[in-house]
């Protein structure tokens, strides 16, 4: 008997049906999503559809509950956002097969294959969590924007309009981020970036590009933001959702980066040059991103930018 085989990238904790009762934010969903196309694409299998929807944001039950009192939870729960290709009778055959299916890790599935053990049901190999983030990524970058754009409902790519002008971008994550004064802490994952670090980016973009447009995407509210909306040719994006907010970005000229995996998705998929803090470049990015032709750079709050990075920034 052939094994029947199937990979699966699960994007959240407890499903109920087409939603997860919570999960990550965007960003790290598109990890195991992204390496589950390149198997299925590799080993030339069918992939299981991923769910995207959340019932509320939140990688874990503590979480969870606490986004609901946050004021842009709605944007990360990604409802009505993807395209379902599937029939209700085809997604109940899937909901089947993950019911009786034995359920094997990701990094199982090249041994499965080449050893062809026959199996009396359906195997299905589970993509979950970070993993190496974007070091195998690398070289499947243009497929898998092409897919990303696939999955997105043709509504939510109709309203982010294409650019008629040369816009450059910073992403500003606060919202569940931890504020910090120890200099020492900004290198951890999950702490805010000073926002003086970001006007001074803002700043030197005005000084080389005086007529660029700039557009702040953040979840922090306008008064966290406002001694930044003040700056003159700086504006905040308002596209609804994350999903339109990440296609928005991925247009951009330019990006300021924030230490998340959701600017780090924008510049893996967008190509453009970006700015970093210090240390954030490598930890998001990873090790790979150095030799994958990536145009980037760290600056310090007051530090110049390099003339070869000035002009590689195409209006």
């Amino acid at each position: 008997m052939r094994a029947e085989f199937f990979v699966y990238p699960k994007l959240g904790r407890v499903r109920l049906g087409d939603a997860y009762l919570f999960g990550t934010g965007l960003g790290n969903s598109l990890f195991p999503w992204a390496r589950s196309v390149i198997a299925a694409n590799t080993f030339e299998l069918p992939m299981l559809s991923p769910v995207w929807e959340r019932v509320t944001s939140g990688g874990g039950l503590i979480t969870a509950i606490k986004s609901l009192s946050q004021q842009n939870a709605s944007r990360r729960t990604y409802r009505g956002l993807f395209r379902r290709k599937l029939s209700f009778l085809k997604r109940l055959q899937e909901l089947l097969v993950l019911s009786r299916a034995v359920h094997l890790d990701e990094s199982l599935l090249p041994k499965q294959i080449e050893s062809s053990i026959s199996s009396p049901g359906p195997t299905v190999f589970v993509f979950e969590k970070i993993r190496d983030g974007f070091n195998p990524l690398w070289p499947h970058r243009s497929s898998l924007r092409d897919e990303f754009m696939k999955l997105i409902k043709p509504e939510t790519l109709a309203s982010v309009p294409p650019c008629s002008e040369a816009k450059f971008g910073c992403h500003i994550r606060l919202g569940d981020f931890q504020e910090t004064s120890d200099p020492t802490r900004l290198g951890q994952v999950n702490a805010r970036l000073p926002l003086t670090w970001y006007a001074c980016q803002l700043q030197l973009l005005r000084s080389h590009w005086p007529g660029v447009p700039v557009e702040i995407f953040s979840d922090g509210t306008d008064e966290e933001l406002a001694s930044l909306l003040v700056l003159p040719n700086v504006s905040r994006a308002n596209y609804k959702n994350a999903v339109a907010d990440l296609i928005a970005m991925i247009r951009l000229r330019l990006l300021v980066c924030s230490g998340s995996s959701f600017s780090a998705w924008a510049a893996f998929l967008g190509e453009m040059p970006t700015i970093w803090f210090p240390g954030k470049l490598a930890s998001q990015m990873g090790t790979m991103a150095t030799v994958s032709g990536m145009t980037a750079i760290e600056l310090e709050q007051n530090q110049t930018p390099p003339s070869s990075f000035v002009k590689t920034v195409s209006l």
